[in-house]
This record gives C-alpha cells, structure tokens and sequence, in this order.
C-alpha cells in the first residue's frame, strides 16, 4: 500500500501478489475452511489494491476480475451498505464501462448511487459523481440500443402515469436527468468553473444534441464545458505531465470530439477542424498515434476536407486510417467497413461512381459478414448504394437497394417516422416518379 500510495506499482504488484498467495496457502493448508472474517477482508482489500493497479494500467479485463473478487467479501463482512462497497462497485463499473459493458457498468452504479445517498444524503459530492458516472453509462446503453430503449422508454412511462416507478426509480432511468442532477450538485458545492461540472456538460450536451430540439441548449452544453478545460487544463501539456491528472484529459479531449462532432454537423467547417485537430492532437499526447480513436478522428477531418472539396487531402487521410485498421484489426472487420463508407461518400461528391459503388459493395460485404445482414449498419450503405444508382440514372436498381434497406429498418424496429424511412421513403417516391415519366 506504501509503495501503491507513491505509485510505485512495479513494486507494489508483487508486494501484494505474494501477500494473496500467502492468504490462498493458509486457506490451502486449513483444508478449505471457512476463513475467518478478517482473513476474508484482507484477501478482499489484496484484491482491491491489484485492480487499483490493473487500472492504473488500464488493464480492464484484469482489473474487472480483481475488483469482482473483492466485491462479494467486502459486502459480506463489512454489510452491503458500506463505503467500501460502493467504493468496489464504482471501480467496477468504470472497468467495465472501459470494456464497452455499459448494461453492467450502469447496475454497479445506480448500486454505488443507492449506497451513496444513504450514507452522505442525496446533495452530497458521493452522489453527484455516481449520477455522473450513471448518467454517462446509461447515454452509450441509449446509443447502442436505440430501439430497445424506445420500448423500455414507453414501458416507464406507462409505470409512471400508472404510479409503479417510485421518484428515484424514474430519475435513474433518464441519463440527461442524472447529469443535470449531478451538475446542480457540483455547481452548488464546488463551483461554477470546476472540472466535474465541465465533464457533466460535456456528456449533457451529447445527449441533448439528438433532439432537434436540443441543439442550442446542447451547443451551450459544449461551449461551457470546453471553456472551463481550458481555464483548467493546457492542452499542450508534456504527456508525462498529464499522467498526474490522466482521466481529466481524458474528458476534455473526449469534450473536444464531441463538440467537434457537433460543429461538424451543424455545417461550421471551420470551427470542427480546428476542434477536431485540437482532439487530435490531445488524443496523441495520451494514447499515442496508433490508437484507435486517432483513426476516428481523423476520418472525420477528411469528412470534412472532403465537403470542403480538398478530396486529395481527405483521400489521403482515408487511405491512412484503412491501412492502419486493416494492419492491426484485418480485412474484415466493421472498422475497416466504416473507412470504406466514408471514402464511397468521398468519390460520389467527385461524381466518380465506379469507385463509389466498389468501395459501398466491401462496405456491405464486410458488415453483412460482421454484424449481421439485418443491421442498420448493412441499411445505411444499401441507401448510399441506392444514392449512386439514381445517380446513374439506373432507378430500377436503385429501388431494389433501398427495397433492402427498408425492409431492414422496419425488421429493426424503427417507427415509420423515424428520419432515416422517411429519407427513404422520400428517395422511393422520387425514383418512381421518373420510372413513370420515361415511360411516358
């Protein structure tokens, strides 16, 4: 723990690895009896202190199951109401957010939130970081599963107006309300312009951004957070110094993409390039040039060089990103797909259909084979398919992909109103009409 405390953890590791063998033998050596309460406690804090240094390592999977392994003896010696437990079950449920396990990353912190509030009350700074933490798991739960929390969405508000979901129950089911809660809390204890409020923004403003609605409050959102990083951070800090405050340049560069993202949709240009290379540039300094959320990045630059017509620029930046992925990840993986949509985008703004319509058929080859052939994924190139048919002027063609991808999207779920059917609902209409007047 000394050296755990000087983050000395190539000394720490073995120091408490040889502590745990030492439990595991006395428990061998008793022939498997029950241990007692203390040795269960400290095999448990053993535990703890070896995902401590898994995660400082950002080793998660190893950090999971050390963190899994303290969890259980923590909650029977020390009660399920412990400061401790609800310590191991937000350690837990960050590894697992880190493992994109958001589903279980969320139960250990609507856990940890229940705990907290019982033991420091519901404006306390325990709290607002388990709805921070809450909140955020739960907006990647919406985004990965758009259509089954639609359901899950209408089936709450059918409990609420019928009076089954107690107050906390419903709060806990709105991520946008667990960070607008979290923030109240750091705002009346810490402060306006403190880093926890900027995080909390951050992850508000990309909720509220899905709603049409939502845009200038989530461009608000965005504005504020990123000011207040850059009050409190320097976003051209010697790597070595950023290690000290690591998971607070990791939000501001994750704050910099997404309100790059947002800018990006919004059609301003130039303020996402700046912000993109911005992140970019944050994002080497922490993870280094071959990591995955580089290649993110910078295929969202050349999206937007190749608006702005400097295909040469964005086609090299594509043909970077898809040597790397295909390197590291192979030929067939959904990533490598999405370089290949990007680029089919790219050469039907240069009205080179050919080489469009070859990258789109990889595109959905790779997807049909990887995420299934009734994705939305497989949808989505399917109406770009269709897009540079009609562009041919092959309608019949066209009709067929977007035949397809309709169908796809209606096996999905999606209500006929959702934008994407009603884009192709629109196309169809279009398509058909000119059937009909060359028939004429």
């Amino acid at each position: 723990k000394v050296f755990l405390s000087r983050r000395d953890l190539d000394t720490a590791k073995p120091c408490l690895e040889a502590a745990h063998e030492i439990f595991a033998r006395a428990n061998r050596s008793s022939g498997g009896s029950a241990a007692s309460t203390r040795d269960e406690l400290s095999i448990a804090n053993v535990l703890y202190y070896l995902g401590i240094i898994h995660e400082a390592r950002r080793n998660w999977s190893e950090a999971v199951s050390n963190f899994q392994g303290a969890l259980p003896a923590r909650q029977k010696v020390l009660g399920r109401d412990h400061a401790q437990v609800a310590d191991v079950l937000d350690k837990l449920g960050n590894a697992h957010v880190h493992l994109n396990e958001y589903d279980l990353g969320a139960e250990c912190f609507q856990e940890c939130l229940r705990i907290q509030t019982l033991l420091y009350g519901s404006d306390s700074l325990q709290v607002a970081d388990a709805l921070y933490q809450l909140g955020s798991a739960r907006k990647e739960v919406v985004e990965q599963r758009p259509t089954q929390q639609q359901k899950q969405q209408q089936e709450d508000q059918q409990q609420q107006q019928d009076g089954v979901l107690p107050q906390q129950q419903k709060q806990q089911q709105d991520p946008s309300q667990c960070l607008a809660d979290a923030i109240r809390i750091y705002r009346e204890r810490l402060g306006e312009n403190e880093i926890p409020v900027a995080k909390c923004l951050a992850r508000l403003g990309s909720i509220l951004e899905q709603s049409k609605q939502q845009q200038n409050k989530a461009g608000g959102c965005f504005e504020r957070s990123v000011a207040i990083f850059d009050s409190k951070l320097q976003d051209d800090e010697h790597p070595d110094q950023m290690d000290n405050n690591r998971d607070d340049y990791e939000a501001y560069a994750a704050a910099l993409l997404d309100y790059a993202k947002f800018l990006d949709a919004a059609g301003r240009d130039g303020s996402a390039m700046k912000t993109y290379r911005r992140a970019l540039k944050l994002y080497q300094s922490l993870r280094g040039r071959d990591h995955e959320v580089i290649g993110t990045t910078l295929c969202c630059i050349a999206n937007v060089l190749g608006r702005q017509e400097r295909f040469s620029e964005a086609m090299q930046l594509y043909g970077e990103v898809l040597k790397r992925r295909v390197s590291t990840l192979g030929d067939n993986h959904p990533m490598v797909a999405d370089v290949y949509f990007g680029m089919a985008l790219l050469f039907e703004k240069k009205r080179d259909f050919h080489a469009a319509m070859s990258s789109l058929e990889k595109c959905v080859r790779i997807r049909r084979a990887t995420v299934g052939p009734w994705s939305e994924d497989v949808a989505e190139a399917l109406l770009s398919i269709g897009m540079v048919q009609k562009a041919k002027d092959d309608f019949s063609a066209a009709l067929q992909s977007w035949d397809e991808a309709l169908a796809i999207y209606r096996k999905a779920g999606l209500p006929e109103n959702d934008p994407a059917i009603l884009t192709l609902l629109k196309h169809q209409s279009a398509a058909k009409a000119m059937l009909e007047s060359m028939k004429d």
